[in-house]
């Protein structure tokens, strides 16, 4: 009995980090988007296209 319940709750869980990944990505792509303009306005250096500010985006 404790196996299913823990399998439940794991499922659950990688349920859970899957979405806070998905979300977390498409967070990043969205401020990569918004470098890349920004780096392209300041005559078109475009090495900040993939960088991200801040580190703390990362933190689930």
């Amino acid at each position: 009995m404790r196996t299913v319940a823990r399998r439940s709750r794991r499922n659950n869980n990688d349920e859970r980090r899957r979405q806070l990944i998905r979300q977390r990505r498409r967070h990043i792509a969205e401020r990569r988007q918004k470098w890349f303009r920004i780096s392209r306005k300041q005559g078109g250096r475009a090495h900040y296209d993939w960088r991200v500010p801040e580190p703390d985006d990362f933190s689930a």
